[in-house]
Protein backbone atom coordinates (compact mmCIF):
# COMPACT_ATOMS: atom_id res chain seq x y z
CA UNK A 1 0.00 0.00 0.00
CA UNK A 2 1.38 3.61 -1.17
CA UNK A 3 1.35 6.32 1.71
CA UNK A 4 -1.13 8.50 -0.45
CA UNK A 5 -3.94 5.62 0.11
CA UNK A 6 -2.94 5.60 4.22
CA UNK A 7 -4.11 7.91 6.53
CA UNK A 8 -3.36 8.36 10.46
CA UNK A 9 -6.21 10.67 12.18
CA UNK A 10 -3.85 11.10 14.69
CA UNK A 11 -2.14 14.24 12.88
CA UNK A 12 -4.54 15.24 10.76
CA UNK A 13 -8.45 16.68 11.04
CA UNK A 14 -8.89 19.10 13.05
CA UNK A 15 -12.57 18.20 14.91
CA UNK A 16 -13.94 21.53 14.39
CA UNK A 17 -13.46 21.82 10.99
CA UNK A 18 -14.60 18.59 10.44
CA UNK A 19 -18.04 19.31 12.48
CA UNK A 20 -18.37 22.65 10.26
CA UNK A 21 -18.49 20.55 7.06
CA UNK A 22 -21.49 18.54 8.12
CA UNK A 23 -25.20 19.28 7.38
CA UNK A 24 -26.70 21.54 9.90
CA UNK A 25 -29.08 19.28 10.86
CA UNK A 26 -26.92 16.76 11.80
CA UNK A 27 -24.66 18.94 13.43
CA UNK A 28 -28.17 19.41 15.50
CA UNK A 29 -28.19 15.57 16.54
CA UNK A 30 -24.34 15.79 17.25
CA UNK A 31 -25.02 18.42 19.88
CA UNK A 32 -28.46 16.89 20.68
CA UNK A 33 -25.62 13.17 21.11
CA UNK A 34 -24.32 15.28 24.05
CA UNK A 35 -20.78 14.40 22.40
CA UNK A 36 -18.13 17.15 23.48
CA UNK A 37 -16.21 16.22 20.16
CA UNK A 38 -15.99 14.03 17.45
CA UNK A 39 -13.49 10.84 17.34
CA UNK A 40 -10.43 10.70 15.69
CA UNK A 41 -12.15 8.22 12.99
CA UNK A 42 -14.85 10.45 12.22
CA UNK A 43 -13.37 13.95 12.27
CA UNK A 44 -10.80 12.25 9.59
CA UNK A 45 -13.96 10.57 7.95
CA UNK A 46 -16.14 13.47 7.26
CA UNK A 47 -12.78 15.51 6.38
CA UNK A 48 -12.37 12.94 3.36
CA UNK A 49 -15.58 12.09 2.50
CA UNK A 50 -17.97 15.67 2.73
CA UNK A 51 -17.15 18.45 0.50
CA UNK A 52 -16.79 21.75 1.83
CA UNK A 53 -19.91 23.29 1.89
CA UNK A 54 -20.74 24.83 -1.51
CA UNK A 55 -23.51 26.58 -3.49
CA UNK A 56 -23.20 24.00 -5.99
CA UNK A 57 -25.10 20.88 -5.65
CA UNK A 58 -23.04 19.03 -7.59
CA UNK A 59 -20.01 19.10 -5.28
CA UNK A 60 -22.74 16.96 -3.35
CA UNK A 61 -23.46 14.37 -6.27
CA UNK A 62 -19.45 13.89 -6.76
CA UNK A 63 -19.10 10.23 -5.99
CA UNK A 64 -16.37 9.76 -3.19
CA UNK A 65 -13.70 7.11 -3.03
CA UNK A 66 -13.84 3.92 -1.49
CA UNK A 67 -12.36 3.74 1.86
CA UNK A 68 -11.75 1.67 4.46
CA UNK A 69 -12.10 2.82 8.43
CA UNK A 70 -10.30 0.93 10.64
CA UNK A 71 -10.96 1.68 14.13
CA UNK A 72 -11.41 -0.21 17.59
CA UNK A 73 -14.77 -1.63 18.82
CA UNK A 74 -16.23 1.47 20.13
CA UNK A 75 -14.11 3.73 18.59
CA UNK A 76 -17.01 5.49 16.32
CA UNK A 77 -17.29 3.53 13.33
CA UNK A 78 -20.52 3.58 12.41
CA UNK A 79 -20.96 7.36 12.90
CA UNK A 80 -17.39 8.19 11.03
CA UNK A 81 -19.57 6.22 8.04
CA UNK A 82 -22.70 7.66 8.28
CA UNK A 83 -22.15 11.36 9.45
CA UNK A 84 -20.25 12.55 6.23
CA UNK A 85 -22.29 10.11 3.36
CA UNK A 86 -26.13 11.45 5.07
CA UNK A 87 -24.62 14.59 5.00
CA UNK A 88 -23.96 14.56 1.49
CA UNK A 89 -27.22 13.51 0.88
CA UNK A 90 -28.81 16.58 2.88
CA UNK A 91 -27.27 18.57 1.01
CA UNK A 92 -28.33 16.73 -2.63
CA UNK A 93 -30.85 14.99 -2.11
CA UNK A 94 -31.89 12.26 -4.83
CA UNK A 95 -34.29 13.10 -7.46
CA UNK A 96 -35.23 9.50 -8.36
CA UNK A 97 -36.75 6.70 -6.85
CA UNK A 98 -35.19 3.94 -5.24
CA UNK A 99 -32.60 3.34 -1.87
CA UNK A 100 -29.60 5.56 -1.29
CA UNK A 101 -27.46 4.62 1.14
CA UNK A 102 -27.17 0.12 1.66
CA UNK A 103 -25.80 -0.62 4.61
CA UNK A 104 -24.79 -4.45 5.10
CA UNK A 105 -24.39 -5.85 8.58
CA UNK A 106 -23.33 -9.31 8.91
CA UNK A 107 -26.06 -10.69 11.60
CA UNK A 108 -29.74 -10.05 12.97
CA UNK A 109 -28.14 -9.46 16.42
CA UNK A 110 -26.32 -6.60 15.01
CA UNK A 111 -29.08 -4.91 13.27
CA UNK A 112 -31.12 -4.93 15.79
CA UNK A 113 -28.35 -3.46 18.02
CA UNK A 114 -27.61 -0.83 15.73
CA UNK A 115 -31.37 -0.10 14.24
CA UNK A 116 -32.19 3.14 16.98
CA UNK A 117 -28.88 4.59 16.19
CA UNK A 118 -29.34 4.61 11.98
CA UNK A 119 -33.16 5.44 12.87
CA UNK A 120 -31.66 8.41 14.29
CA UNK A 121 -29.33 9.46 12.71
CA UNK A 122 -31.62 9.17 9.72
CA UNK A 123 -34.98 11.14 11.26
CA UNK A 124 -32.27 14.22 11.78
CA UNK A 125 -32.66 14.93 8.09
CA UNK A 126 -35.81 13.07 7.48
CA UNK A 127 -34.16 10.70 5.84
CA UNK A 128 -36.48 7.25 5.69
CA UNK A 129 -35.06 3.98 7.34
CA UNK A 130 -35.78 0.06 6.92
CA UNK A 131 -34.34 -2.90 8.91
CA UNK A 132 -34.65 -5.70 6.73
CA UNK A 133 -33.94 -8.99 7.50
CA UNK A 134 -35.82 -12.48 8.52
CA UNK A 135 -37.59 -10.97 10.94
CA UNK A 136 -38.73 -7.75 8.88
CA UNK A 137 -42.73 -8.08 8.25
CA UNK A 138 -43.76 -9.09 4.94
CA UNK A 139 -46.13 -6.12 4.62
CA UNK A 140 -43.24 -3.70 5.73
CA UNK A 141 -41.13 -5.15 2.76
CA UNK A 142 -43.15 -5.00 0.33
CA UNK A 143 -44.25 -1.26 1.24
CA UNK A 144 -40.40 -0.37 0.73
CA UNK A 145 -40.24 -2.51 -2.58
CA UNK A 146 -42.67 -0.28 -3.75
CA UNK A 147 -41.87 3.17 -2.88
CA UNK A 148 -37.56 2.50 -2.29
CA UNK A 149 -36.10 5.25 -0.77
CA UNK A 150 -33.21 6.69 1.85
CA UNK A 151 -31.33 4.25 3.60
CA UNK A 152 -32.14 0.08 4.13
CA UNK A 153 -30.08 -2.03 6.54
CA UNK A 154 -29.50 -5.47 5.74
CA UNK A 155 -28.27 -8.88 6.08
CA UNK A 156 -26.48 -10.50 2.64
CA UNK A 157 -29.21 -13.14 2.67
CA UNK A 158 -31.49 -10.87 2.81
CA UNK A 159 -30.07 -8.55 -0.20
CA UNK A 160 -29.65 -11.64 -1.83
CA UNK A 161 -33.14 -12.71 -1.51
CA UNK A 162 -34.03 -9.56 -2.75
CA UNK A 163 -32.38 -9.68 -5.36
CA UNK A 164 -33.60 -13.32 -6.57
CA UNK A 165 -37.03 -12.68 -5.89
CA UNK A 166 -37.41 -9.32 -7.51
CA UNK A 167 -34.15 -8.82 -9.88
CA UNK A 168 -36.49 -7.47 -12.40
CA UNK A 169 -37.01 -4.41 -10.07
CA UNK A 170 -33.19 -4.35 -9.05
CA UNK A 171 -32.82 -0.97 -11.41
CA UNK A 172 -35.72 0.76 -9.84
CA UNK A 173 -34.39 -0.11 -6.02
CA UNK A 174 -30.77 0.88 -6.56
CA UNK A 175 -30.87 3.36 -9.13
CA UNK A 176 -30.53 6.14 -6.73
CA UNK A 177 -27.80 4.30 -4.73
CA UNK A 178 -24.67 6.82 -3.51
CA UNK A 179 -23.04 4.92 -0.36
CA UNK A 180 -22.68 1.03 0.33
CA UNK A 181 -21.06 0.39 4.09
CA UNK A 182 -20.42 -3.07 4.78
CA UNK A 183 -19.89 -3.41 8.85
CA UNK A 184 -17.60 -5.78 10.28
CA UNK A 185 -15.70 -6.53 7.14
CA UNK A 186 -13.01 -8.59 8.47
CA UNK A 187 -15.73 -11.46 8.98
CA UNK A 188 -16.35 -11.52 5.49
CA UNK A 189 -12.74 -12.05 4.34
CA UNK A 190 -11.48 -15.19 3.08
CA UNK A 191 -14.58 -16.91 3.22
CA UNK A 192 -17.13 -17.82 0.77
CA UNK A 193 -20.20 -15.63 2.51
CA UNK A 194 -17.60 -13.06 1.57
CA UNK A 195 -17.37 -13.91 -2.21
CA UNK A 196 -21.05 -14.29 -1.95
CA UNK A 197 -21.41 -10.61 -0.62
CA UNK A 198 -19.10 -9.33 -3.43
CA UNK A 199 -21.07 -11.08 -6.07
CA UNK A 200 -24.33 -9.26 -4.89
CA UNK A 201 -22.60 -5.63 -5.16
CA UNK A 202 -21.45 -6.17 -8.14
CA UNK A 203 -25.16 -7.23 -9.04
CA UNK A 204 -26.08 -4.18 -7.81
CA UNK A 205 -23.56 -2.30 -9.67
CA UNK A 206 -25.15 -3.67 -12.62
CA UNK A 207 -28.68 -2.62 -11.74
CA UNK A 208 -27.51 1.07 -10.94
CA UNK A 209 -25.66 1.25 -14.23
CA UNK A 210 -28.81 -0.61 -16.40
CA UNK A 211 -30.53 2.63 -14.55
CA UNK A 212 -28.23 5.02 -15.42
CA UNK A 213 -28.50 4.51 -18.91
CA UNK A 214 -32.30 4.61 -18.68
CA UNK A 215 -32.33 8.26 -17.35
CA UNK A 216 -30.58 9.31 -20.16
CA UNK A 217 -27.28 10.79 -17.81
CA UNK A 218 -25.15 13.00 -20.02
CA UNK A 219 -22.40 12.26 -17.48
CA UNK A 220 -20.26 8.75 -17.27
CA UNK A 221 -21.24 6.12 -15.09
CA UNK A 222 -19.73 5.73 -11.44
CA UNK A 223 -20.92 3.01 -9.31
CA UNK A 224 -21.38 3.91 -5.88
CA UNK A 225 -19.01 4.23 -3.49
CA UNK A 226 -18.06 1.88 -0.87
CA UNK A 227 -17.05 2.09 2.70
CA UNK A 228 -15.40 -0.66 4.58
CA UNK A 229 -15.86 -1.03 8.59
CA UNK A 230 -13.63 -3.21 10.37
CA UNK A 231 -11.93 -3.05 13.99
CA UNK A 232 -9.68 -5.97 12.82
CA UNK A 233 -7.60 -6.11 10.13
CA UNK A 234 -4.89 -8.15 9.69
CA UNK A 235 -3.82 -7.27 5.84
CA UNK A 236 -4.97 -3.90 4.92
CA UNK A 237 -4.19 -4.82 1.36
CA UNK A 238 -6.83 -8.06 1.67
CA UNK A 239 -8.70 -5.34 2.49
CA UNK A 240 -8.81 -3.34 -0.32
CA UNK A 241 -8.88 -6.12 -2.46
CA UNK A 242 -11.66 -7.55 -0.75
CA UNK A 243 -13.84 -3.98 -1.03
CA UNK A 244 -13.09 -3.44 -4.37
CA UNK A 245 -12.04 -6.33 -6.78
CA UNK A 246 -11.46 -4.53 -9.58
CA UNK A 247 -9.38 -1.15 -8.15
CA UNK A 248 -8.13 -2.33 -4.85
CA UNK A 249 -5.08 0.54 -5.25
CA UNK A 250 -7.56 2.83 -5.16
CA UNK A 251 -9.16 2.18 -2.09
CA UNK A 252 -7.99 4.33 0.77
CA UNK A 253 -7.40 3.23 4.13
CA UNK A 254 -8.20 5.80 7.37
CA UNK A 255 -6.90 4.27 10.94
CA UNK A 256 -7.96 5.66 14.17
CA UNK A 257 -6.96 4.30 17.26
CA UNK A 258 -6.81 5.44 21.35
CA UNK A 259 -3.16 4.93 22.06
CA UNK A 260 -1.51 1.72 23.37
CA UNK A 261 -3.95 -0.27 25.65
CA UNK A 262 -2.65 -2.73 27.91
CA UNK A 263 -4.38 -6.28 28.47
CA UNK A 264 -3.69 -8.94 30.41
CA UNK A 265 -3.00 -12.72 28.70
CA UNK A 266 -3.63 -15.83 29.86
CA UNK A 267 -3.17 -18.97 28.17
CA UNK A 268 -4.84 -21.89 30.55
CA UNK A 269 -4.57 -25.84 29.70
CA UNK A 270 -6.55 -28.76 31.47
CA UNK A 271 -6.08 -32.06 30.79
CA UNK A 272 -8.34 -34.31 29.03
CA UNK A 273 -10.62 -36.60 31.12
CA UNK A 274 -9.55 -40.20 31.21
CA UNK A 275 -11.58 -42.34 28.81
CA UNK A 276 -12.62 -39.48 26.62
CA UNK A 277 -12.79 -39.77 22.83
CA UNK A 278 -11.61 -37.30 20.35
CA UNK A 279 -15.20 -36.93 19.09
CA UNK A 280 -17.18 -33.80 18.49
CA UNK A 281 -20.04 -34.88 21.21
CA UNK A 282 -17.50 -35.28 23.54
CA UNK A 283 -15.35 -32.40 23.20
CA UNK A 284 -16.44 -30.44 25.75
CA UNK A 285 -16.32 -32.35 28.19
CA UNK A 286 -13.05 -34.09 27.13
CA UNK A 287 -11.14 -30.89 27.51
CA UNK A 288 -13.59 -29.71 30.88
CA UNK A 289 -12.58 -32.53 32.74
CA UNK A 290 -10.11 -32.93 35.47
CA UNK A 291 -7.82 -36.36 35.56
CA UNK A 292 -9.97 -38.08 37.29
CA UNK A 293 -12.86 -37.61 34.92
CA UNK A 294 -15.24 -34.79 36.64
CA UNK A 295 -16.21 -32.49 34.11
CA UNK A 296 -16.88 -30.00 37.22
CA UNK A 297 -14.79 -30.75 39.64
CA UNK A 298 -11.57 -29.36 41.39
CA UNK A 299 -9.00 -28.17 38.37
CA UNK A 300 -11.43 -28.76 35.49
CA UNK A 301 -12.29 -26.14 33.01
CA UNK A 302 -15.38 -25.05 34.33
CA UNK A 303 -14.81 -24.77 37.55
CA UNK A 304 -12.13 -22.45 36.46
CA UNK A 305 -14.68 -20.43 34.37
CA UNK A 306 -17.21 -20.45 37.08
CA UNK A 307 -14.49 -18.96 39.79
CA UNK A 308 -13.16 -16.88 37.35
CA UNK A 309 -16.16 -15.28 35.25
CA UNK A 310 -18.71 -14.99 38.06
CA UNK A 311 -17.43 -12.03 39.16
CA UNK A 312 -18.21 -8.42 37.12
CA UNK A 313 -18.69 -8.13 33.05
CA UNK A 314 -17.46 -11.31 31.38
CA UNK A 315 -17.84 -13.03 27.75
CA UNK A 316 -17.08 -16.58 27.57
CA UNK A 317 -16.88 -17.26 23.80
CA UNK A 318 -17.30 -21.06 22.75
CA UNK A 319 -17.10 -22.61 19.39
CA UNK A 320 -20.83 -23.87 18.65
CA UNK A 321 -24.46 -23.26 20.15
CA UNK A 322 -24.09 -26.54 21.27
CA UNK A 323 -20.80 -25.63 23.10
CA UNK A 324 -22.67 -22.83 24.68
CA UNK A 325 -25.57 -24.18 25.48
CA UNK A 326 -23.70 -27.12 27.39
CA UNK A 327 -21.10 -24.57 28.83
CA UNK A 328 -24.12 -22.26 30.28
CA UNK A 329 -26.02 -26.00 31.71
CA UNK A 330 -22.87 -26.94 33.47
CA UNK A 331 -21.90 -23.46 34.84
CA UNK A 332 -25.55 -23.13 36.12
CA UNK A 333 -25.17 -26.28 37.93
CA UNK A 334 -21.87 -25.18 39.38
CA UNK A 335 -24.17 -22.13 40.97
CA UNK A 336 -26.74 -24.44 42.39
CA UNK A 337 -24.42 -26.56 44.21
CA UNK A 338 -23.26 -23.30 45.57
CA UNK A 339 -25.85 -21.77 46.64
CA UNK A 340 -24.79 -18.91 45.03
CA UNK A 341 -26.12 -16.25 42.18
CA UNK A 342 -26.27 -17.40 38.82
CA UNK A 343 -24.64 -14.92 36.47
CA UNK A 344 -24.46 -16.29 33.26
CA UNK A 345 -26.79 -16.34 30.15
CA UNK A 346 -26.32 -17.76 26.57
CA UNK A 347 -26.22 -16.33 23.89
CA UNK A 348 -26.41 -17.01 20.00
CA UNK A 349 -27.87 -17.27 16.78
CA UNK A 350 -30.41 -19.99 17.11
CA UNK A 351 -32.33 -18.14 20.58
CA UNK A 352 -35.24 -16.09 20.17
CA UNK A 353 -34.64 -12.53 19.63
CA UNK A 354 -36.18 -11.42 23.25
CA UNK A 355 -33.96 -13.62 24.60
CA UNK A 356 -30.97 -12.10 22.94
CA UNK A 357 -31.85 -8.44 23.72
CA UNK A 358 -32.92 -9.75 27.12
CA UNK A 359 -29.20 -10.87 27.45
CA UNK A 360 -27.77 -7.73 25.36
CA UNK A 361 -29.52 -5.65 28.11
CA UNK A 362 -28.78 -7.81 30.86
CA UNK A 363 -24.95 -7.19 30.04
CA UNK A 364 -25.16 -3.40 29.53
CA UNK A 365 -27.82 -2.00 32.63
CA UNK A 366 -26.67 -4.96 35.13
CA UNK A 367 -25.15 -3.46 38.71
CA UNK A 368 -25.10 -6.86 39.55
CA UNK A 369 -22.36 -9.47 37.84
CA UNK A 370 -23.19 -10.79 34.37
CA UNK A 371 -21.11 -13.01 32.11
CA UNK A 372 -22.68 -14.29 28.72
CA UNK A 373 -21.77 -17.91 27.07
CA UNK A 374 -21.67 -16.56 23.24
CA UNK A 375 -20.55 -17.73 19.83
CA UNK A 376 -19.26 -14.63 17.88
CA UNK A 377 -22.74 -13.40 17.78
CA UNK A 378 -21.36 -10.74 20.15
CA UNK A 379 -17.49 -10.67 18.44
CA UNK A 380 -19.54 -8.40 16.10
CA UNK A 381 -19.66 -4.78 17.52
CA UNK A 382 -23.10 -5.51 19.18
CA UNK A 383 -23.56 -2.76 21.99
CA UNK A 384 -23.00 -5.09 25.19
CA UNK A 385 -21.41 -2.13 27.50
CA UNK A 386 -17.75 -2.45 29.13
CA UNK A 387 -15.80 -6.08 30.63
CA UNK A 388 -14.03 -6.95 32.96
CA UNK A 389 -12.46 -10.02 31.10
CA UNK A 390 -13.05 -12.31 27.82
CA UNK A 391 -12.65 -16.23 27.64
CA UNK A 392 -12.23 -18.00 24.43
CA UNK A 393 -12.71 -21.81 24.62
CA UNK A 394 -10.10 -23.50 22.77
CA UNK A 395 -9.11 -22.11 19.45
CA UNK A 396 -11.35 -19.30 17.71
CA UNK A 397 -12.56 -19.56 14.28
CA UNK A 398 -9.72 -17.10 12.72
CA UNK A 399 -7.03 -15.91 13.63
CA UNK A 400 -8.55 -12.13 13.01
CA UNK A 401 -10.76 -13.29 15.87
CA UNK A 402 -8.16 -13.13 18.23
CA UNK A 403 -6.58 -9.51 17.63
Amino acid sequence: MTDATTASVAAQANPLESFDLLHPALQRWVHQQGWRSLRPVQSQAITTLAPPPSPSRESHLTTPGDVILSAPTAGGKTEAALLPALSNLAFAPPTQPGFSLLYVSPMRALINDQAPRLESLCAAIDMPFVAWHGETSAARKRERRQKPEGVVLITPESLEALLMNHGGKAPFLFGALRTVIIDEMHSFMDTVRGKQLQSLLHRVDMAQCQAHGAHGHATPFAPAQRIGLSATLGSPEQGQAFLRPTQPAQVALLEGGSGPVRLALQLRGFERAQGQRDHPEHALNAIAGNAMGSPQGPGSLMADLFETHRHGHNLIFASSRGEVEETTVKLHELATAQNVPDPFMAHHGSLARSWREEAERHMKTATQPASLVCTTTLELGVDIGALDAVAQLGPGHRVASMR
